[in-house]
């Protein structure tokens, strides 16, 4: 009687492990992007943890602004039956148009704790100009 108690344990236990990964699976992380403009620069903030700087991939294309993030499972898991896996294989992609052709040579790119940060100029004929009143 003793056994099969614990083995009635053991599967309630089994089914709320289930129930609690199947919940934390079906939650998708979301990233974050913050955007700020002022006169002369556009500055993008995409929060992207996890990944090396190798895994990045940053391409303009006009007005087009594309970030590729790719991330690859270094675990050989082969022999192991996981509960919970939280390195997962995978990528992801953002995309922007901005309202300018944007210069690669006037972009600044950066991948620091998770963050990726770019700043990139307006072109000179996209800033303001005051004009002379005659």
């Amino acid at each position: 009687m003793l056994t099969a108690n614990r083995f009635h344990q053991f599967l309630n236990s089994a089914r709320e492990w289930e129930a609690l990964m199947k919940n934390h699976l079906d939650s998708k992380p979301t990233s974050i992007h913050r955007i700020a403009s002022d006169d002369g620069t556009v500055v993008f903030e995409i929060d992207i943890p996890g990944f090396e700087r190798e895994d990045l991939d940053v391409e303009v294309n006009g007005t087009n602004l594309m970030v590729r993030a790719e991330r690859h499972s270094e675990v050989d898991d082969s022999n192991i039956n996981w509960k919970i896996r939280e390195r997962l294989s995978g990528s992801e992609a953002y995309r922007f148009e901005l309202p300018f052709r944007i210069d690669p040579e006037q972009t600044d790119v950066n991948y620091e704790h998770g963050v990726l940060r770019l700043k990139i100029q307006k072109p000179a004929e996209e800033l303001p100009r005051k004009l002379t009143v005659q």
